[in-house]
């Protein structure tokens, strides 16, 4: 074996010029990665925190519609009158402190001492009217989640 091995020696190889090209052709190829995929794979915590934000921000949304009920809220509601959906405050009355529509309409006619804040639906204040706070209309899920969102962090600040 060791004779023919060395009789092997002596003689050159010689090779195509492009046989390094297509040896390396039939190598597969890298596989690309998108970039996106890559940050995901590499920051699982923040990936898994996010998708948890939007889940619960999709479920919030499908809150917005949920219920048509009217909802009046507010501290003094003596002579403030509602009228199916329509909540009135007549001419002279006087509300002490905030006052709180969802899914109505507000007319003031009167004074309310407090913010007015309406939520899915409209506020209609008349020349005699007389808001000492601000009025808020909120027509939008995000308004509304904003709404909700700072409603509750008072909750919890002023208890």
């Amino acid at each position: 074996m060791m004779l023919f091995a060395a009789n092997r020696k002596d003689e050159s190889v010689s090779l195509s010029d492009d046989m390094t090209d297509r040896i390396m052709s039939f190598l597969p190829q890298p596989k690309k990665h998108n970039p996106v995929w890559n940050w995901v794979r590499m920051h699982p915590a923040l990936t898994s925190a996010a998708a948890a934000i939007l889940i619960m921000l999709g479920t919030s949304i499908g809150f917005w519609n949920a219920d048509t009920q009217l909802v009046l809220k507010g501290n003094d509601l003596k002579g403030v009158q509602v009228q199916g959906n329509v909540v009135i405050v007549p001419e002279g009355t006087k509300v002490a402190g905030d006052l709180t529509v969802e899914r109505g309409k507000l007319e003031i006619y009167g004074d309310v001492e407090g913010n007015v804040t309406v939520i899915d639906g409209s506020a209609f204040q008349a020349s005699t009217a007389h808001v000492a706070g601000q009025v808020k209309d909120i027509n939008q899920a995000f308004d509304w989640i904003w709404y909700k969102l700072g409603n509750i962090v008072s909750e919890v600040a002023y208890r």
